[in-house]
């Protein structure tokens, strides 16, 4: 489970999505919770082997990559 906080945006205004160290994309379950500030996108990845993933934060003025490690 990863948790994301994420403020200052619409949830209709930014998108998340996987991918591996080869481009390919990861499909991922997620859920966004609305706080006072903000939201809280909480993203679970199943069934992918351990190692290293690029989560991609894309709105209208930017665009951020998380890099994250999966490990058991």
């Amino acid at each position: 489970e990863i948790k994301l906080r994420i403020r200052g945006y619409l949830a209709a205004d930014f998108s998340l999505y996987i991918e591996d160290l080869q481009g390919k994309r990861v499909p991922f379950e997620s859920r966004q919770i609305q706080t006072i500030d903000g939201w809280v996108s909480e993203i679970y990845i199943k069934g992918v082997p351990n190692g290293i993933y690029f989560i991609h934060f894309d709105s209208p003025t930017e665009a951020q990559v998380l890099k994250v490690f999966k490990y058991n």
